[in-house]
């Protein structure tokens, strides 16, 4: 059985000139979304960097430049809170 992929020149540009641990940090948020089933990622700086093997820095480092270059997107999802209501 054989598998084939195709990755798009537009992924090469979005990562080049990323460090190593920053692909890292990348490669783990992918590996980490593909075992969840989701594309949705979701945890604190501090754990990213314990779990990918980096600095907090370099997670923060890699995290503004994937942004910016449109690989990752950061959603704020409104809530609702109310004090009154019965279950």
């Amino acid at each position: 059985n054989t598998q084939f992929w195709k990755i798009y020149d537009v992924f090469f540009g979005a990562i080049a000139g990323l460090s190593e641990n920053e692909l890292r940090v990348l490669l783990h948020m992918m590996d980490i979304n593909k075992s969840k089933g989701g594309g949705t990622y979701n945890r604190p700086l501090t754990v990213i960097a314990d779990e990918a093997r980096v600095s907090v820095p370099t997670v923060n480092r890699a995290v503004k430049k994937l942004k910016k270059r449109n690989l990752i997107i950061r959603y704020w999802l409104p809530m609702e809170i109310s004090g009154n209501r019965k279950c």
